[in-house]
């Protein structure tokens, strides 16, 4: 019974592999980019790296390769936006906060938006 025990924990303490992020950068594109999307479809945003995010809508997920890329962007962080047009258009700017120490990291620019298809279990 010992034995059995110490198995199982040592089965729970074991490290476990976890799946290999996805390169968003390699996704495959359904369609052609947007200029713009609207605020009100955009349900999820994902922070992937310094030069891309991603934005889930109704109609599935956009990639947006920022212009000039973004230093300081990663999912640790969130996205503020001051736009009132209702819409994240090419072009325009967004602030970078880390939401803990609340440290500005400066703006950043979106690029176009391009529907992608993301893989069922896709880790970023």
């Amino acid at each position: 019974m010992r034995r059995l025990l110490l198995l199982l924990l040592l089965a729970a303490c074991a490290p476990r592999a976890e799946a290999p992020r996805t390169d968003i950068a390699a996704l495959a594109p359904r369609g052609e980019a947007r200029r713009c999307l609207l605020d009100r479809d955009i349900r999820d945003w994902q922070l992937v790296g310094e030069d891309y995010l991603l934005a889930k809508t109704g109609s599935g997920w956009f990639r947006n390769k920022l212009i000039g890329g973004c230093p300081g962007l990663d999912r640790r962080r969130i996205v503020v936006r001051t736009n009132s047009v209702g819409q994240a258009c090419r072009g325009d700017t967004f602030g970078v906060i880390d939401p803990v120490t609340r440290n500005d990291f400066g703006l950043c620019r979106f690029g176009d938006w391009e529907p992608v298809e993301v893989p069922k279990g896709a880790r970023f």
